[in-house]
């Protein structure tokens, strides 16, 4: 059984004044107001282990076992592992001592390591690799045609790939969840490459195919696929449609997309009948990191249309796409080039800024949550609504990126093992997810 225990809790930061309504996200206190929330750790194995044991950190060394200091790692050790069954070979460990009982969590063992600058003799070993699923080359299923896919999306209980054959065509392919034989649903030529970031819809998924100054789109349904038709130019070349950048659902649960123009300029689209999109109406803003919320709406950086290239970005938040609202941030903080943001909606979401901690906007509130500080955050959401959050922080000395990964449940953010880079993911149910590897294989992966 896991019982959890709050290491920290991080007070209020700041409140805003934009109009809000109450979120779903957030913890309570006794006075009923939301809280932010700290780290955890379990006694799965006995109490007192940290959180963070088998985290990546940046480390090498000649021999199989070496331990240094590590303030990257909450642990405070480092270990080298030459021989990690689970091929990580640099993770976060702590101290112990052999003869002890029950001196190492699950899959750990006590073990003298051969460094002896080392901050202990003795630390906990990984001697079992954590249970993943195989992953399945995708270069194979279609012979003779060495297939580059791109996208992975999960929706209506089936799985679509989607990407480039040789000699220029773009190809969709599907099947059910839990099945393994992958049909072909579409295969024509195209120019440019296929994506579908940001365009999933509740009862499908959307393509972007890239043809070099022009764009297709294409809706994939069960095992049909068809190609939609976007707003017609109206005689400027600069204002003919150049991308769509997302869909969203509004709160009324209808599909918006947010649409970009040569010029550079943004506008709200509607889906009509049969597949045939229209400019709503011009956006004020120019949106850029565009997320969907999970329940409704998206959040994007922005600045208005009106303001020079440089000038400096707001928080936008729409619930229908009719109305923008921007907002600022708690003092001292401003959005940065590596934001990150997930959430149920716009009165209840978790942004990463760009630099420092990460924030949770809930009841009109800015909460700061009780994560390591890092370099950079990617946050996200799995199919479950569990909120997860890959912490990366880079060496002084330039060595490798080092990953660290939390999930929110329970009330607090409780560190998982091993490292996670999420990046084109596809959930599935529960904490299972989908994602294409650079060497061409689709993993399947229970985060814990």
């Amino acid at each position: 059984m896991r019982h959890t225990f709050l290491l920290f809790a991080l007070v209020l930061v700041s409140c805003d004044t934009s109009n809000s309504s109450s979120g779903d996200g957030g913890a309570t206190t006794a006075d009923s107001g939301p809280a932010s929330h700290p780290l955890c750790v379990t006694d799965d194995a006995g109490p007192g282990f940290p959180a963070g044991i088998g985290a990546h950190c940046g480390m090498g060394s000649n021999l199989d076992l070496c331990a240094t200091d590590s303030s990257s790692c909450e642990t405070g050790i480092c270990l080298w592992h030459g021989s990690d069954p689970a091929k990580v070979h640099a993770y976060c460990t702590i101290a112990c001592e052999p003869g002890q009982p029950n001196p190492c969590p699950p899959r750990f063992a006590c073990k003298a390591q051969g460094c002896s600058m080392s901050p202990a003799p003795s630390v906990c070993v990984r001697v079992a690799a954590d249970p993943v699923e195989p992953c399945e080359q995708t270069d194979t299923i279609l012979p003779g045609r060495s297939p580059t896919l791109r996208s992975v999306a999960a929706v209506g209980g089936r799985i679509y790939l989607a990407g480039n054959v040789t000699g220029g065509g773009c190809v969709v392919l599907t099947r059910e969840t839990g099945e393994s034989a992958w049909s072909l649903i579409h295969d024509k030529p195209c120019v440019g490459f296929v994506d579908a970031t940001n365009m999933t819809a509740p009862d499908a998924v959307f393509f972007r195919v890239y043809s070099g100054s022009t764009q297709q789109l294409l809706r994939a349904a069960g095992t049909t696929v068809t190609e939609e038709t976007l707003p017609p130019c109206d005689g400027d070349p600069n204002r003919c449609l150049r991308s769509v950048e997302a869909l969203f659902v509004t709160t009324a649960g209808e599909l918006r997309g947010v649409g970009r123009n040569h010029a550079g300029d943004d506008f709200l689209l509607r889906r009509g009948a049969g597949g045939a999109w229209s400019v709503e109406r011009p956006l004020d803003f120019k949106l850029v990191g565009i997320t969907a919320l999970r329940r409704a709406g998206l959040a994007a950086s922005c600045r208005r249309a009106t303001d020079p290239w440089d000038a400096p970005q707001s928080l936008c938040l729409t619930g229908d796409g009719q109305t923008i609202e921007t907002l600022e941030l708690p003092a001292g903080r401003e959005l940065g080039q590596y934001l990150s943001i997930a959430g149920q909606s716009p009165d209840d979401l978790y942004l990463y800024p760009g630099a420092g901690s990460v924030l949770h906007r809930v009841q009109g509130l800015w909460l700061e949550e009780g994560l390591p500080v890092s370099k950079r955050a990617l946050l996200g959401q799995l199919a479950d609504g569990a909120l997860y959050a890959s912490l990366e922080s880079w060496p002084a000395d330039g060595g490798a990126i080092e990953r660290a990964l939390y999930t929110l449940e329970g009330g607090c953010w409780q560190a998982q093992p091993g490292a996670l880079d999420p990046f084109g993911l596809a959930p599935l149910e529960g904490k299972r997810f989908l994602h294409l590897s650079s060497s061409s294989k689709l993993c399947t992966t229970d985060l814990y």
